[in-house]
């Protein structure tokens, strides 16, 4: 089976730090433990951009929850130049 892929951008990863609104926090929690609990269903992929974002978090604490939340999922870091990376991520298929 062909698994489905999913880029993150910085968003939903800053979403599950706690000072964020409880119920948007609780859906992306719920998010990320159905692709957790699929592994075979779900491939996550994020990037230098998004990673640098969440590297700019407005206090220390933030920085480091998100990123210690990042460590806890499986995910590939697309390479920074999207074209010079292509044939590591790309499946000939130019349908998806």
């Amino acid at each position: 089976m062909r698994k489905t892929r999913l880029y993150l951008e910085a968003s939903p990863i800053i979403m599950v730090n706690p000072d964020q609104d409880p119920i948007r926090r609780a859906i992306t929690q719920e998010f990320f433990r159905i692709v957790a609990e699929k592994p075979d269903e779900y491939e996550l992929f994020t990037s230098p951009v998004a990673t640098e974002e969440l590297d700019r978090a407005k206090t220390e604490e933030k920085r480091r929850a998100t990123i210690a939340f990042l460590e806890t999922i499986r995910y590939t870091e697309l390479p920074e130049n999207i074209d010079a990376g292509r044939e590591e991520w790309d499946d000939g298929d130019d349908e998806d």
